[in-house]
């Protein structure tokens, strides 16, 4: 099942094996027979060395060092690397954290000024690589702290994740992942919940200089007119990007109000998306949701092949962020879009399902227009939310 707004593929690992199905609709299911699905095994493997820690895939050249950090990710679609020359990406920053008040709460721009590289080696080991997916897994100590890291390189994506667990033990620290790029602007791209928005990459001004940290919701993009490099999350919500490198925020060691509160194992995941153009010619936002909305999967005992989908939407800018029932109408949905890429849109929205009416309401669910008869069309100014309440 897909509970996104976007057409997508879907990985299964099924007893260990993995399957690829492909074109899931929006906002759908799709019923298939594994037996019956293209044998992945003729597809290439990845190539893979084990005294250079290097692997080569269609996408991709990477090579790790002993640190277990990037020090090559040559895009092969882009012809570039995207490691900014003589740098490493995924490198793991420590930061003095004791700000002045709000030890939970806060993060002190004086702090930024001390960083601490972790140097220890890693432990670097391919342990899976199957036709449609490679993963190389990296084990490094960060002071009492131990952090394992799955590191993803997929045939359907050009997304890199980075399963991510850490055992956290330490105190009144920061702990960053640092990525610099060879890309030079002057101002980034932060998702926000409905849009986006740009800040300045320098800290010219003061109030520049006071935005040293800002939130995003699932990604950040760093891009040139003709190449970019994304960084998604699935919960890790402090970034930075200052001059050609992006930060991630991913702990700290308050010890105030609760000693304990941070201590103990995370998991979560972040992911690196180079792409062709600025993000809106990318499929970030796709990517992206595909991180933060895992697919449902499910055995069914209905043998026949088939698939289903509740909305299909012409314009691929504008996204359904929410299918719910309605609040006050019996028998209603709501529905509700929003314009991402800051550009006026006439979309047209095709429900899959039998209804009998809909109408333009707010976000209260308040109704705006006339109960509508006709097929659902929107026009969208940008960034525009918009919420339709249908009768079924």
């Amino acid at each position: 099942m897909n509970t996104t707004s976007f057409e997508r593929d879907i990985l299964i690992d099924h007893q260990g094996k993995d399957y690829l199905v492909e074109h899931v609709p929006a906002y759908g299911v799709k019923k298939v027979n594994l037996s019956q699905l293209t044998n992945q095994d003729e597809v290439t493997l990845s190539q893979w060395s084990n005294d250079s820690h290097t692997l080569e895939n269609d996408h991709y050249i990477v090579s790790f060092n002993t640190k277990g950090e990037l020090s090559r990710l040559y895009a092969k679609a882009l012809q570039r690397d995207m490691v900014a020359e003589g740098a490493t990406m995924n490198q793991m920053v420590l930061y003095p954290d004791l700000p002045k008040e709000f030890d939970a709460w806060n993060i002190d721009a004086h702090s930024l000024n001390h960083p601490k590289v972790v140097e220890t080696d890693a432990h670097i080991k391919l342990v899976k690589n199957t036709p449609l997916r490679t993963v190389v897994e990296v084990i490094r100590d960060i002071n009492q702290s131990q952090m394992t890291q799955r590191i993803i390189f997929f045939k359907h994506s050009t997304r890199i994740d980075f399963e991510t667990e850490v055992d956290w033990h330490e105190k009144h620290l920061l702990l960053k992942a640092k990525f610099p790029t060879p890309i030079h602007v002057g101002k980034a791209t932060y998702d926000i919940q409905f849009g986006n928005y740009e800040r300045p990459t320098h800290l010219n001004t003061s109030w520049d200089q006071a935005r040293f940290e800002v939130c995003a919701q699932k990604w950040a993009d760093l891009s040139e007119q003709s190449f970019g490099l994304s960084l998604l999350n699935n919960g890790k919500y402090g970034h930075a990007i200052q001059e050609e490198t992006l930060y991630l925020s991913l702990l700290r060691g308050s010890q105030y109000p609760a000693p304990e509160v941070d201590k103990g194992r995370h998991q979560f995941t972040y992911s690196l998306y180079p792409h062709q153009g600025t993000f809106r010619e990318s499929d970030v936002y796709k990517e992206a949701y595909d991180l933060n909305y895992p697919a449902i999967i499910q055995a069914v005992t209905d043998k026949e092949n088939g698939e289903e989908s509740l909305v299909t939407i012409d314009s691929n800018n504008i996204i359904c962020e929410t299918v719910k029932p309605a609040e006050t109408q019996p028998e209603s949905i709501v529905l509700r879009f929003y314009e991402s890429e800051g550009k006026s849109t006439e979309a047209s929205i095709e429900l899959k399902i039998a209804y009998k009416s809909w109408q333009d309401t707010n976000l209260l669910e308040e109704a705006l227009s006339d109960i509508q008869l006709n097929p659902i069309h929107l026009s969208f100014k940008p960034y525009e939310i918009k919420t339709i309440l249908v009768a079924l």
